[in-house]
């Protein structure tokens, strides 16, 4: 969602991309990390981020309840990463009708 790219691990000798030593120093720079979620722009996110992030939002497991379990943080990120994938659907949605809609005024 933050436009990191990731790191490359081989796991059983097959190389895959991994996040998890990107986050944790993401995460441990907490001040800016927050910041960066609060200033998210969401009003102009791209479409291969949300093609990227589809996958975990149809995941049955990638639910707030769920992960809470795990970890209270991971939670909040999870609800902050459905919450911008919805405004992001709406607000694409809403858009071409403020439009016409200023037009028609």
């Amino acid at each position: 969602m933050l436009g990191i790219k990731p790191g490359i691990v081989k796991i059983n000798g097959v190389k895959t991309v991994d996040y998890w030593d990107k986050s944790k120093a993401m995460i441990n720079k907490h001040a800016k990390f927050i910041e960066s979620l609060e200033n998210y722009p969401k009003e102009d996110i791209k479409p291969e981020i949300i093609h990227k992030i589809t996958p975990y939002l149809q995941d049955p497991a990638f639910v707030p309840e769920k992960i809470a379990k795990a970890s209270e943080a991971a939670e909040g990120i999870c609800k902050w990463v459905i919450a911008i994938c919805k405004f992001d659907m709406v607000y694409k949605e809403i858009t071409p009708k403020r439009i016409a809609l200023a037009q028609a005024e």
